[in-house]
């Protein structure tokens, strides 16, 4: 049953007070019983509703980022515009160099941990520490996994000895019966 509930708020500054009313929705156990059952023909226009919606979105977004993105060159451009020849040509040289740089720094990255991996399959070591011991260059890495190696060995040694050091048996504690009858002839006495 809809009931209705007056409510009072204040400005910020407390220099007025508004009434509001706002209309509440009491379910009650019978509505809640109750479901929506929905028709294939409905159901798939509900569904195509909200793919259009989220795809709406997608492109909405895509648009802002490269309407940003062609601002921003538009900006870049114009400043090289007013640049003079020689200074455009250093830019371009800086910028190429700076590629260079970060093309050169990821390969190298590649290699190590390529190497790495190499190492740690030499070394018997799980190739899933891989990222922890992976270091800046080769000599820190190399010095990561022999450190990491003489560790992880202890630990494995360890869990294996704990293992095997088992429980001793409690049977020499007890009383051994003769034969199997008397085991049943005690237990139905």
């Amino acid at each position: 049953m809809p009931g209705i509930e007056t409510v009072r708020t204040e400005d910020l500054e407390g220099q007025e007070n508004k009434t509001e009313t706002a209309e509440k929705v009491v379910d009650t156990k019978e509505e809640k019983a109750e479901s929506k059952t929905y028709t294939e023909e409905e159901l798939k226009a509900r569904v195509q509703s909200e793919a259009d919606k989220r795809v709406t979105e997608a492109i909405k977004t895509a648009r802002e980022k490269w309407d940003k993105e062609a601002a921003e060159e538009k900006k870049e451009a114009a400043r090289l515009a007013k640049l003079t020849q020689e200074e455009r040509e250093k830019e371009l040289q800086a910028k190429q160099l700076k590629e260079l740089e970060e093309t050169k720094a990821e390969l190298n990255r590649v290699y190590l941990e390529r190497d790495t991996i190499d190492r740690l399959s030499e070394e018997n070591v799980p190739i899933a520490f891989k990222d922890f011991l992976m270091g800046v260059d080769a000599e820190t890495t190399n010095e990561n996994i022999k450190a990491f190696k003489e560790v992880y060995e202890a630990e494995v040694q360890k869990g294996v000895e704990e293992r095997l050091k088992g429980k001793t048996p409690s049977v020499a504690n007890q009383k051994v019966k003769a034969d199997a009858w008397s085991a049943l002839k005690d237990k139905y006495k």
